[in-house]
């Protein structure tokens, strides 16, 4: 397998750190670029000791980005490590005073709307959004189906199986 990085990496941080995308990698796991290289920059700035903020997108796989060569560099030194993680969404939440309805329920919308373009890319795919999510009770229910573009809405099993059965035959 190609090396992650060009450069040749002496760091022992950067090392392992690589080595254990490399291995992941080879174990099935998805390699995420962004991923990675967001990474590689927090052993640079933890082997130069200096601080670092990153912004990335949704998805992109912050948490391991963060957290392997955390790991690395306690392995190595046996050191506390301090993460500091903020998101948007915990100012937006400290700031509102209806909180499911400014904040948890959009946000559910945005996360609802990806998953379901991730299922479904082209005409000819076919699938199910569940929601289960007490957020979706009676009052926010009508707010989540609007945000949809196309929807069927269905309350039991049964129902689910029927839906399924004929969208499979179209």
């Amino acid at each position: 397998m190609e090396r992650i990085m060009d450069n040749e990496i002496t760091y022992p941080v950067a090392q392992g750190t690589q080595t254990f995308f490399e291995k992941a990698a080879t174990a099935g796991l998805e390699l995420r670029t962004g991923q990675v290289e967001m990474a590689m920059e927090i052993c640079e700035a933890i082997m130069k000791t200096t601080p670092l903020a990153v912004e990335a997108e949704v998805g992109i796989g912050k948490s391991y980005a963060y957290l392997i060569p955390a790991v690395m560099k306690y392995r190595k030194d046996h050191r506390q490590i301090v993460i500091a993680t903020s998101t948007i969404i915990d100012y937006k939440m400290s700031i509102v005073k209806d909180k499911i309805k400014e904040v948890a329920i959009p946000e559910m919308i945005i996360k609802l709307k990806q998953g379901a373009g991730r299922l479904i890319r082209c005409s000819d795919d076919k699938g199910i959004v569940s929601i289960l999510d007490p957020r979706a009770s009676n009052m926010y229910r009508m707010n989540i189906l609007n945000a949809l573009s196309e929807k069927n809405s269905v309350e039991t099993i049964d129902e689910l199986a029927e839906f399924w059965k004929r969208i499979s035959n179209e």
